[in-house]
Parts: C-alpha cells; sequence; structure tokens
C-alpha cells in the first residue's frame, strides 16, 4: 500500500481519505506525483501529458494552472470517442480520444489533449462553465465559438511554440489550411453543428456560483492566450 511520507497538501479537499494517502490507496489505477490537483486515469495519460509539458510551452503554462487550481482535473484519453470536457459533481474530466474521424481530419492524440486542455483552461478562468440539463446531465454553459476557435488554435499549435496562424488538420478537409479568422468560423458554424445560440457571443460572461443546477467558477483575465 503506497503513502506519502508528509501530510498531502490537498488533504483538506478529502476529508474522508487519510491525509497520507497516495492516490487514494489505488496507485495502480491512478498517478499523483505532487500531490496537487490532477489526475490521470491511466499511466498513458500521464505519458501523453508529461510529453506536452516538456515540449510545450502554452501547455505547460495551462498545466500549471489546472495543478494549482482548487478543482480536481483528470486527464482521460479513452476509446470511447469522446473529446469533450464533462463535470461529475465532483472533478472535470479532460477526455481525449484519437477515433476513425479524427485521425481523418488529420488530429493526433497530443493536439487533441491540446485542444480539451484549451477547454479545461476555459473553465478554469471563468470562461465557460456546467448547467444541469431537464435530464440531470451537465452540458457546456456560455460556450461559443470563441471558445472553440481558441481550442482549435492550440491543438495546431506546434510542440515548441504557439503559432495560431498555423492552422492544419482539422481546420479544414485533408489538412488544408484556413487562413483567415473568417474562414475559420466558417468552417465552425458549416461542419461543428454550432447552435444560434453558441455562435458569436464574443465570450459573454457570468459570474456563477455552484449550485444545483449551475457550476462555474468567477471570470479572470489570463497572462497568456
Amino acid at each position: 500500500m503506497a503513502g506519502w511520507l508528509s501530510v498531502d497538501p490537498m488533504a483538506d479537499k478529502h476529508p474522508s481519505i487519510s491525509p497520507y494517502a497516495y492516490c487514494a490507496w489505488n496507485p495502480v489505477k491512478l498517478v499523483d506525483p505532487k500531490g496537487k490537483e490532477v489526475e490521470y486515469s491511466s499511466f498513458r495519460d500521464w505519458f501523453y501529458v508529461l510529453t506536452q509539458r516538456m515540449f510545450n510551452k502554452g501547455f505547460r503554462l495551462r498545466y500549471k494552472d489546472l495543478r494549482d487550481s482548487k478543482e480536481v482535473y483528470v486527464f482521460n484519453n479513452n476509446d470511447k470517442g469522446e473529446n469533450k470536457l464533462t463535470f461529475n459533481n465532483e472533478k472535470i474530466f479532460i477526455n481525449y480520444s484519437l477515433g476513425e474521424n479524427e485521425k481523418k481530419e488529420k488530429a493526433t492524440v497530443f493536439s487533441l489533449l491540446r485542444h480539451e486542455t484549451e477547454h479545461a483552461v476555459q473553465f478554469e478562468y471563468g470562461e465557460v462553465g456546467f448547467v444541469r440539463d431537464d435530464s440531470g446531465k451537465w452540458r457546456s454553459l456560455n460556450y461559443d465559438i470563441y471558445d472553440e476557435l481558441k481550442a482549435r488554435d492550440f491543438e495546431a499549435s506546434s510542440f515548441i511554440i504557439l503559432n495560431p496562424q498555423s492552422i492544419y488538420g482539422r481546420w479544414g478537409s485533408e489538412g488544408s489550411a484556413l487562413e483567415t479568422r473568417e474562414q475559420q468560423i466558417d468552417f465552425l458554424i458549416n461542419n461543428c453543428n454550432f447552435k444560434s445560440s453558441e455562435i458569436l457571443l464574443d465570450n459573454r460572461q457570468e459570474d456563477v456560483d455552484g449550485d444545483e443546477t449551475r457550476y462555474a467558477l468567477p471570470h479572470r483575465n489570463r497572462t497568456y492566450k
């Protein structure tokens, strides 16, 4: 049974678990190298995230924000074709999956990881949130086309630098580039099934406290794009 030699710095978030418990006494399934608020669903997630942290400055900045957050973020590479941010009343899951459709669109597991990590940071900074629908499931709150533009930009960033002008892969068919914002917006409207309420809201913000129907963080400005 694995444990910390000192008290977990986030022990007060989980009073039902021993402050010396490593990964809630489940080190086979969970990884927690620093004892802070980032979790991994598998070793594969840890490896993918570590690779991006090593070679992508933009990812390192985003990872630090998630790691130091009071929220619990879980990186979850899956085989279900699920690429989205989800919430289960307790943790925020960064779901990314390289399915056949993504492969056809020239995506990679790393580009999808970058994409969904950007959405997680959007939640952390209060740019998007979650709202419970009539069926009891959590769906996105304040998510609009600008949030998707940011995620696509970061998805297309290289390993070393963030270059929003280099938009390839899922921005167009067969890896073609869509150079202008107008082209990119048209592509998203025509190909990504945005609802009218999710188009061109210009990142409308609301300060929303967590309750039974809505969960979001107060809006903050970032120090990076």
